[in-house]
């Protein structure tokens, strides 16, 4: 998937996930579930069918900055709380660690415990992309994320 859609998905599982919480969670209580739905949100969209990135590089950092920028602005607000701002950018951090992780090892530093790491968080991950009836496209991340971008603003909002 791409980082838009990991990253909006995140959000959107991390301020889901508080519902699911008592009303006297405590906030590092509320961040760690945050965070830990937006691992959760990685793990499910990456297992479904999906196009990645053509390019590597110096060309996807600037796409992933872009990505990365567009996104923070959509979900994040000035009107929101701080608790409600982190909320979503752990959601958001979430959704992202585990390409996160798969960068640094490939191109910062290549520990073999990082790549087993990245192994086992991409355990699930859709391979055989030919087999799969569906694949979505890079459209259709970019729908996905605009949806969940829209959730986590209804919800600000609220």
């Amino acid at each position: 998937m791409i980082a838009s859609t990991h990253l909006a998905v995140g959000a959107a599982a991390g301020l889901m996930a508080q519902m699911f919480l008592s009303a006297n969670a405590s906030n590092l209580e509320r961040l760690f579930w945050a965070f830990t739905a937006g691992v959760v949100s990685h793990v499910v969209l990456d297992a479904l069918p999906h196009r990645e990135y053509p390019i590597n590089g110096l060309k996807l950092g600037l796409v992933l900055l872009a990505e990365i920028s567009v996104v923070f602005a959509l979900v994040l607000s000035s009107w929101n709380t701080l608790l409600l701002n982190s909320l979503i950018f752990f959601g958001m951090a979430g959704g992202a660690i585990p390409d996160v992780i798969e960068l640094v090892y490939f191109y910062l530093f290549s520990w073999s415990w990082l790549s087993n790491l990245g192994k086992v968080i991409h355990y699930f991950h859709h391979r055989n992309q030919a087999s799969a009836g569906f694949v979505f496209s890079f459209n259709a991340q970019v729908i996905l994320a605009i949806l969940a971008a829209i959730f986590v603003r209804s919800r600000s909002a609220s």
